[in-house]
């Protein structure tokens, strides 16, 4: 499905104080480097590498988080609760295992650099935005129109609820299509400090795309946004954002954060660039 139908009012950026009048409250954002490139989940690219199409996707998602629960101990001590999915699936994203959950974040300047982080000179990078609040309403009436109760997403979710509610939408065999916003009530590192939130479609047998289109007002300009940043712009861009201090190295800290960053953007390496 083409992104361009769902997200429909476009925008262009070549500076990044522009981006200002964007950073709305209640919107998530996404970077991603490909015009064409659809939003698509770590576990829809996994189906695909795998050359699997069958009709129990479901099930295989279970089996992997399965795996992981049963040998996350080997490498931490400290372990989510066995029923809580939500937080199990939080720290597999982290760990870069294949998950239906997408990441999103609050932040338009975080968006900002992975949209422009790995870009080649033929690329543009581009931001997806989405409007939380019309995205939780909209699948509380999706859910409600399913039979079930949708009231809950559209509230904050307590330690309790998180693992009830979140298992038994999306881990239901009778998937509805839609999407909704979620964060486990236990916030890892990276997700603090990337100022992440999951945006998790419910339906793991369709792309991303069509679970978000199911959501009446989808492709409504208050609703999606897509912004582009021409590639002329990128190291500017990343100049400015080394400044706000977001790079590589303090959205992943450590040794192999600050290792990668270096061959995306350093002041003291780009100092006699002028573009």
């Amino acid at each position: 499905m083409n992104e361009r139908k769902i997200f429909s009012k476009e925008e262009t950026i070549t500076e990044l104080e522009n981006l200002s009048k964007f950073q709305l409250p209640r919107w998530a954002f996404r970077g991603e480097k490909y015009y064409e490139y659809p939003l698509r989940t770590s576990l829809a690219r996994f189906f695909d590498r795998a050359s699997y199409n069958g009709p129990k996707k479901l099930k295989v998602e279970k089996n992997l988080l399965r795996e992981f629960e049963r040998r996350y101990h080997h490498y931490s001590f400290s372990e989510p609760r066995v029923d809580s999915e939500i937080e199990w699936l939080s720290l597999m994203r982290h760990y870069g295992a294949p998950t239906g959950l997408l990441d999103f974040t609050y932040s338009i300047y975080v968006a900002a650099y992975f949209a422009v982080e790995d870009i080649s000179e033929k690329e543009d990078g581009f931001i997806y935005g989405i409007n939380l609040d019309w995205c939780q309403d909209a699948a509380s009436k999706v859910i409600n129109a399913h039979g079930r109760n949708g009231k809950w997403v559209t509230k904050p979710l307590s330690r309790k609820e998180d693992e009830k509610t979140f298992k038994s939408l999306f881990f239901n065999s009778h998937q509805i299509d839609m999407v909704v916003a979620m964060n486990p009530f236990l916030l890892n590192q990276r997700i603090t400090t990337q100022l992440s939130v999951f945006i998790c479609p419910g339906n793991v047998n369709k792309e991303f795309s069509e679970n978000l289109k199911a959501l009446d007002g989808c492709e409504q300009p208050a609703n999606t946004i897509k912004i582009k940043i021409p590639n002329k712009s990128r190291i500017n861009i990343l100049r400015s954002l080394f400044d706000m201090n977001i790079n590589r190295a303090s959205l992943f800290p450590g040794l192999d954060g600050f290792a990668r960053s270096l061959g995306v953007f350093h002041p003291t390496v780009f100092n006699d660039f002028n573009p």
